[in-house]
């Protein structure tokens, strides 16, 4: 449910506030992205709560305690303060979520019959961090919203409603490749997966990130200068390429000193997986790059769903083949496969 209230929707949100001239036409971004994906969470939410009614074994406590999660994906704007480069801001309030919500786990959660209190705590740090922070958005930038058009979201869903889905799959297919392996290998070779992908997983959030604060610069030049656009976008895929590479060189190299070091010698097959999975990340990196500047900084939302069907395909198939025939290996093969694929299509 997360994942598809944040998939195709801040994304272009992002780029509009690029092009947003003054405070007023920013504010009219946020107050359209927050009714868009509040009005599309009433059936989501009613869909997760209708699950234990068809899942019996999905504890329906569970759920309920899990909503705070849903919630402060809806009041936490991170896109807004990423696209207005309040990165710190952001962080703050993040951290600030995510002590308290700490701090609520050791009150509430003794022992293993507390799972529901502990899904409770866990999910509200999203959710303490989006109230605290409209606290400060109120009293430090004096948003006023009463001038604002409460209509302009339908416009703005209409425009949107093509990457929802197509990026909750494409967001959604990172934790297909798990599963296959877990199915067809068991548990060792899913442990000796996961270690390696975590790495790279964490390090993919980051360029994400950092693709994502750059796409609102591009989508500005793009609006005065697409000439201009176009040179500044070729530097930096070529920074970008310069730099994924080289760290791909450098993580196959100390691949075994970083397993090592993390999980001990009994991961030691984890070292081939990183080292491929590290070419994987620099793959990886380069095709989002190539898919935020040269078209989600252009608003062509049509291209951008049909690169996201088409990577939650690839990786469905290929990934269960891949897990099939060599198990971890193999999939990290596959994957490595897949984001070369991906590119040449583009």
């Amino acid at each position: 449910a997360v994942i598809l209230l944040d998939a195709g929707f801040n994304t272009e949100s992002q780029r509009l506030i690029a092009l947003a001239d003054t405070n007023e036409q920013a504010n009219q971004i946020l107050l359209d992205n927050l009714l868009a994906r509040f009005v599309f969470s009433v059936p989501v939410v009613a869909i997760l709560l209708l699950t234990p009614y068809f899942f019996p074994l999905v504890s329906y406590s569970l759920i309920m305690f899990s909503l705070p999660l849903v919630l402060g994906t809806l009041l936490l704007p991170q896109w807004w303060l990423i696209a207005l480069h309040k990165g710190r801001v952001l962080g703050i309030f993040l951290t600030l979520g995510r002590v308290l919500s700490a701090i609520a786990i050791v009150l509430l959660v003794g022992n293993s019959s507390d799972v529901t209190w502990a899904a409770l705590a866990s999910s509200s740090a999203t959710f303490i961090s989006g109230l605290l922070l409209w606290i400060y958005l109120y009293q430090d930038l004096q948003l006023n919203f009463k001038a604002l058009n409460y209509q302009s979201w339908k416009s703005y869903f209409k425009v949107v409603k093509t990457t929802i889905f197509s990026g909750f799959f494409s967001s959604a297919s990172a934790s297909v490749p798990v599963l296959f392996l877990s199915h067809f290998s068991g548990t060792t070779a899913t442990g000796l997966f996961s270690a390696a992908d975590r790495l790279t997983r964490a390090a993919a959030y980051v360029l994400s990130f950092i693709e994502q604060t750059l796409m609102t610069r591009i989508a500005k030049v793009l609006q005065s200068s697409p000439a201009q656009a176009q040179q500044e976008t070729r530097k930096l895929l070529q920074v970008l390429c310069l730099v994924l590479t080289l760290g791909a060189v450098f993580n196959y190299f100390i691949a075994p000193w970083v397993v090592e070091f993390l999980y001990g010698s009994a991961f030691y097959d984890s070292v081939a997986i990183l080292q491929i999975l590290g070419a994987w990340l620099a793959l990886y990196g380069i095709r989002k790059a190539m898919l935020t500047f040269w078209w989600s900084a252009n608003g062509q939302l049509s291209v951008v769903a049909k690169f996201q069907w088409t990577e939650a395909g690839l990786i469905s198939v290929f990934s269960a083949l891949g897990a099939y025939a060599a198990g971890a290996i193999g999939l990290s093969i596959a994957l490595l496969g897949i984001e070369i694929l991906l590119i040449l299509l583009m």
